[in-house]
């Protein structure tokens, strides 16, 4: 698994300070980034330590607490997101590339955790219109469902 949260304010000896890796200005798809690391991702693991700007060592409001996330590919702190929002953070290029990616495989403004349900056509008689669960990070499904034609009573 691929850690996003290599900084020195983090822990990590050999990482860089967020300072450095930090834009004076916005950048365009930093909602989509920042979208993805508060909403997906599954979580793994839980500290019970109050989230603290990393820099100011103020309170982030909002979280109580920080959680490790995952996806499977990638892991990531929940105060991530508050950082990459508030100090226009760029994160490694191959992390972004691949959630702009599935932005726009699917189509998406911004991506979101959960399922979403695609109303599909389909040919096949006594079935109405499947409805395609499609989870982003992980699997999905196709599931037809029979036409209702009478009731018995």
């Amino acid at each position: 698994m691929i850690s996003l949260c290599n900084f020195t304010e983090y822990g990590c000896n050999n990482g860089v300070s967020i300072k450095d890796s930090a834009c004076k200005h916005s950048y365009p798809e930093k909602q989509k980034i920042v979208s993805c690391l508060k909403n997906e991702g599954k979580c793994i693991m839980v500290q019970a330590k109050i989230a603290k700007d990393r820099l100011t060592n103020e309170r982030i409001s909002g979280l109580f607490g920080l959680e490790l996330f995952s996806d499977g590919k990638y892991s990531w702190w929940s105060d991530l997101a508050y950082h990459v929002d508030k100090y226009n953070l760029r994160l490694p290029t191959e992390f972004e590339n691949y959630v702009l990616n599935l932005a726009k495989r699917f189509n998406l403004k911004t991506p979101f955790r959960g399922c979403f349900r695609l109303f599909l056509q389909t040919e096949t008689p006594g079935f109405i219109p499947g409805v395609c669960i499609l989870d982003i990070w992980d699997t999905y499904c196709l599931v037809f469902l029979p036409v209702k034609t009478s009731v018995s009573v």
